[in-house]
């Protein structure tokens, strides 16, 4: 599951890309090429997304329901998107503990201050992708985030020299050349590790890229949604990504 907080000005547009983006998911087995979304890991896990899709007071906009395409064996839930949710939605808190599912939610904000109490309404903080045409804003927003990785303009873009870590409960431990200091140096004056990744080409990067399909890739909800978040959010949006 995944969070995208838009700016109002930008959230009808983006909410429209995003259910035409998820609309043309193919569901298959995953070892087959084209695949773009597999089963979830039990038999639970299925009832477990919709019942929190289900008790949300979010708009709806597909899925939210156990599926069994084309008589796949696994277990399917239908890629989701609810908008307009609450952080103290049953979906969004269902993140403290966890919830593995193919759902896409949208909540749409007014100004910066609004922004960053919504990206800060959750337990986690691993990572957050700002995206903006505004450097002053970008670098504003990811300074008051509760996150240890930023990214700007981009997403899922590391480099094995950067150091990485979370802030909170991110589920994972500090790693990287902060994770050295720590171990080697005397004193380390930073109790909290943020690093920055900046995106510097002239063309705004597509929002949820990863690796080409050949090199065994299987797409997510989100991979789908890259049109819409790359183009349509790059004026004045913010992506919570990975929190997990």
């Amino acid at each position: 599951m995944q969070r995208i907080l838009l700016h109002v000005y930008k959230f009808h547009d983006a909410t429209a890309s995003s259910r035409t983006k998820v609309s043309m998911i193919v569901v298959a087995n995953p070892r087959k090429i084209g695949a773009q979304a597999g089963p979830l890991v039990s038999h639970a896990q299925p009832e477990r997304v919709c019942r929190n899709i289900a008790s949300t007071e979010g708009t709806k906009f597909s899925g939210g329901e156990a599926s069994q395409p084309d008589e796949l064996p696994g277990y399917f839930a239908a890629s989701t998107i609810v908008a307009t949710l609450e952080p103290a939605s049953a979906v969004v808190q269902d993140m403290q503990d966890d919830i593995v599912g193919s759902v896409l939610t949208l909540k749409e904000f007014d100004d910066e201050v609004q922004a960053i109490s919504l990206a800060n309404a959750t337990p986690y903080g691993l990572a957050v992708a700002v995206w903006t045409r505004l450097n002053d804003a970008a670098i504003g927003l990811s300074r008051e985030t509760t996150a240890g990785f930023i990214w700007f303009n981009a997403s899922r873009k590391n480099s094995r020299e950067m150091s990485y870590s979370g802030v909170d409960n991110p589920g994972c431990t500090i790693a990287g050349a902060a994770k050295e200091t720590r171990i080697f140096g005397s004193y380390d004056p930073y109790p909290e590790w943020q690093s920055w990744r900046i995106h510097r080409s002239a063309a705004v990067s597509s929002f949820f890229a990863g690796p080409p399909a050949a090199a065994g890739w299987i797409p997510s909800i989100f991979d789908q949604c890259d049109e819409a978040a790359g183009g349509i959010l790059a004026d004045y949006g913010i992506g919570e990504v990975a929190r997990v």
